[in-house]
């Protein structure tokens, strides 16, 4: 596997990584009464909703392949998700401000078997993830032709895309650890 054709998948993994519906759950995850067990749980969830949609976008795109002609209603297909994507970002700009949504503030008193639902449903159900997961699932796809070395892309896409998650679980360097961190991340976030 080349490290040029792995690299055609590294800005989708790393949108994702950055994606504010990865930072923000992982911190006040670690404010909770049990943070390790549940953070631990939300990263578990965030890794597996993030490796099925790249895994199910790979297998597609590898079935689309076997057909010589690409059908035709895949270009319609983008078109509608495209305008579909517009839509919604019309919609989330107009509905900016107001109160946390009812599933950030349900976080706080958060068990792990939530975490880990939440963060599977995270990573599915939001759609800038979902179609960065997509997109990224497409480039492996196309770049990389044999089964195993795209096993291995999924495994280092999936893995750059859960930085978010992970790195604030990491205990920090310096007087207090990520106790302190995490704590001013917190504040700030208030």
């Amino acid at each position: 596997m080349g490290s040029g054709k792995m690299l055609a998948s590294l800005p989708m993994a790393v949108a994702i990584a950055l994606s504010p519906f990865a930072i923000i759950p992982a911190i006040v995850l670690l404010l909770t009464p049990r943070p390790r067990p549940t953070a631990g749980a939300f990263l578990v969830g965030w890794v597996l909703g993030v490796a099925l949609v790249v895994i199910l976008a790979v297998a597609v795109l590898d079935l689309r392949d076997a057909y010589a002609a690409t059908p035709r209603w895949t270009a319609w297909a983008r078109l509608l998700l495209g305008a579909t994507l517009l839509v919604l970002a019309i919609v989330r700009w107009g509905r900016r401000g107001g109160p946390a949504p009812a599933w950030l503030q349900s976080v706080q008193t958060a068990t792990p078997w939530h975490a880990l639902g939440l963060g599977l449903t995270l990573s599915v159900a939001n759609p800038k993830v979902m179609l960065l997961a997509v997109a990224g699932g497409g480039a492996i796809a196309s770049a990389i032709p044999a089964h195993m070395q795209q096993a291995l892309a999924v495994l280092a896409f999936t893995g750059v895309s859960s930085l978010g998650v992970a790195l604030p679980m990491v205990r920090l360097p310096g007087r207090g650890g990520a106790g302190d961190a995490v704590a001013g991340a917190a504040a700030y976030l208030a």
